[in-house]
């Protein structure tokens, strides 16, 4: 039994790349100690910004080893053949035994390998690792500059302790080689140092400031931080990406709380949690108090003999300059407002290109504004409201501050447009109209917010369409899936009675229409599969509808998924398939008949033909008014005279006409159906 470490100390590891690795060494290792036989208690990966490895407890080998098998001659082969075996393993006969093979009976020669030493193992498992190891972005290093690794690889410890003796592993990767030492913190406590067990080591890296594990680091950043913030009359402003990305960052976190000068509060809230975030990583706080945000949190990796004073006001001085100039870029675009209003930065589109392929800002403007107009008439809006408002949502892509400050796009707009003394809900959507942007983002509400955030997608995506360019695979570089996925949740998650195909003809861009409803079926499917909705029944209504009645597929899907579970439901489907096997080998015209059913069916044929008649009012009925029970009752309708025409009555019949009228009976089975499903897509588990 024994406790294994690597570590592998580097330059600093960006903050997103730290738990892949760490999960990915974790299972190299798991795979590797499954291969050599070898098992342990626990296998733990962890990651700093300075180093990554795994600490193994509790490791040992299979006893028994591995056998190896050696097949021989065929059984029956010449003794000469048999004995040239026995030689070259310099083995006797009765060793041998007899194993059955496809090919036949064969004698077999079964060793049992010899151990391999558990640090042999190690070295072996340590360097395939190393060498291995994958990361989204690397840089060559080593001696020969062939060891691809994430940052320069500084050194590497690899220890394994049995019982109270310590025992190097020798590894070497690139002219790198293995050690019994590592080191504390950088800068606190840079000093080498050994240990005695992996108990030791983790205590000795916590007294010289090192905490392993993110999960540990994250929770002093949160309880210290709760514990300086309630003091000083604050609370923290929940940015989890940061937190996690501050994480990373340090290998001692340490909080400090810092105020915000008095004169640069009367900046837009916005600006100064951007400010501060994306500048200097500081975490937002709001006072009590006056709800506004007033104060910061610095998380350092140092602490100093001052108590952190000299780093707060170095820290201060920084955010100071950041903050002035955020200052002077709104105060320009407030004066530029005040003298021309917010149709000058309108104009100013015209000298930013959208696409070599596609004009500028201004003409995509101008292509959204008319899809936005045809819109309002849906939704009853003003079409002149509408036409203003789709001129003002990309007017502050040209305002300093959305210059300076990319991510508050929409957000400045929105801030502008209400100081220029336009309608709330103008200035709404000029910030909505960019949702939803991820998964958990909420989609717009408002009836001129919705308008112009579908028009600005579908513009988008149907200009793209238009000059050839498509996600392919994985690659999606102009993100049309999340620009696809934005006007179907817009629509599911709003229940609005919009036909996709009817909303394609709106842009005036040329493109193969139903190229692009086969991309939105597609990406439909994903995201009701990813909700949670069977995927069968989702195909089934999704394709029998072609998207003219998108906002109700999540009931209509939820009340069908019920429905097969039930015994009607059951023998619905069963029975849909048997007509669609049936029609498979029907190659006739459906129509040809020169007698009416009435002259020549029988009891069976007659109660079918009012049953279906019945499910098709029933249906239309229930998806005119929304009523979903009505269309399902009208599909249960079928299932006593359904069987009862199956069972009884012969389809194939000598009779060419009734023949006829039978087939078509089956045909309009499956086409009154399909007014809301697939049937015969459904798989039945």
């Amino acid at each position: 039994m024994g406790d294994f470490i690597l570590e592998l100390y580097s330059e600093e590891i960006p903050a997103k790349m730290q738990l892949p690795a760490r999960e990915q060494i974790e299972r190299l290792f798991n795979k590797n100690f499954e291969k050599f036989n070898v098992k342990a208690d626990t296998v733990t990966g962890f990651v700093t910004p300075m180093r990554l490895g795994v600490i193994t407890k509790n490791l040992n080998q299979d006893e028994k080893g591995k056998k190896e098998e050696i097949r021989g001659p065929r059984v029956g082969a010449p003794d000469i053949a048999i004995k040239g075996f026995l030689k070259k393993n310099n083995i006797m006969q009765a060793q041998l035994i007899v194993k059955e093979t496809e090919k036949g009976d064969f004698y077999v020669y079964e060793r049992e390998i010899a151990m391999t030493p558990l640090s042999e193992i190690l070295q072996r498992i340590s360097t395939d690792v190393i060498s291995e190891f994958s990361w989204p972005k690397s840089m060559l290093w080593g001696s020969d500059y062939s060891l691809r690794w994430v940052r320069p690889l500084k050194s590497i410890l690899a220890v394994l302790f049995i019982e109270k003796e310590r025992f190097l592993i020798p590894v070497e990767v690139r002219g790198l080689k293995s050690n019994v030492l590592t080191r504390g913190h950088s800068f606190m406590s840079p000093e080498n140092f050994q240990f005695t067990s992996v108990d030791d080591y983790q205590n000795e890296l916590i007294k010289r400031f090192v905490i392993l594990q993110p999960q540990d680091r994250q929770k002093r950043i949160s309880e210290i931080s709760d514990r300086i913030v309630k003091k000083e009359g604050f609370k923290i402003v929940e940015d989890l990406p940061l937190l996690d990305e501050l994480t990373g960052l340090s290998e001692f976190p340490s909080p400090i709380l810092g105020e915000i000068p008095v004169k640069y509060l009367d900046l837009p809230e916005e600006v100064i949690i951007t400010a501060m975030r994306e500048h200097q990583k500081f975490i937002s706080l709001r006072k009590k108090e006056t709800g506004r945000v007033e104060g910061f949190l610095v998380i350092s990796n140092v602490l100093t003999p001052d108590k952190q004073k000299s780093l707060l006001r170095g820290n201060v001085n920084v955010l100071n300059a950041r903050l002035a100039d955020a200052l002077f870029f709104y105060n320009n675009d407030k004066n530029k407002i005040d003298k021309f209003g917010m149709s000058c930065f309108y104009e100013d589109l015209k000298k930013v290109r959208f696409h070599e392929k596609l004009g500028s800002q201004y003409d995509r403007v101008s292509r959204i504004s008319e899809i936005a107009v045809e819109m309002a008439k849906f939704f009853g809006e003003d079409p002149k409201l509408i036409s203003n408002a789709a001129t003002l949502i990309k007017a502050d892509l040209v305002s300093e501050m959305v210059t300076e400050f990319p991510s508050l796009q929409g957000v400045m707009g929105s801030k502008y447009s209400k100081l220029d003394g336009y309608p709330v809900e103008i200035a709404n959507a000029a910030r909505e109209h960019y949702s939803p942007i991820g998964p958990n983002d909420s989609v717009p509400t408002g009836n001129v917010s919705i308008i112009l955030a579908i028009s600005d997608k579908l513009e988008y995506l149907t200009a793209f369409w238009s000059i050839g360019i498509k996600p392919t695979g994985s690659k999606d570089p102009f993100a049309l899936r999340r620009a696809s996925l934005g006007i179907i949740r817009i629509i599911i998650e709003n229940r609005l009675k919009l036909n996709l195909s009817d909303l394609l003809c709106l842009s005036m861009h040329k493109i193969d229409k139903n190229d692009l409803l086969s991309f939105f079926r597609e990406r439909v499917v994903h995201y009701l599969v990813d909700l949670g909705y069977e995927k069968s029944v989702t195909l089934s209504v999704v394709y029998a509808d072609n998207l003219k009645s998108l906002y109700f597929f999540p009931t209509l899907i939820e009340k069908i998924e019920n429905y097969i579970k039930s015994a009607d439901g059951a023998r619905i489907l069963a029975m849909n398939k048997r007509a669609s096997n049936i029609l498979n080998g029907f190659s006739g015209n459906i129509n040809n008949s020169k007698k009416t059913v009435s002259e020549l069916g029988v009891k069976e044929d007659f109660e079918l033909l009012k049953s279906l008649r019945k499910t098709e009012k029933e249906i239309e009925n229930g998806l005119r008014n929304e009523d979903f029970d009505q269309i399902i009752q009208g599909v249960s309708l079928l299932v006593t005279p359904l069987n009862n025409f199956f069972e009884k009555v012969q389809i194939n019949c000598q009779n060419q006409d009734l023949r006829l009228h039978r087939y078509k009976f089956l045909f309009d089975l499956q086409r009154i159906l399909k007014r809301i499903s697939i049937f015969s897509h459904i798989e039945l588990k």
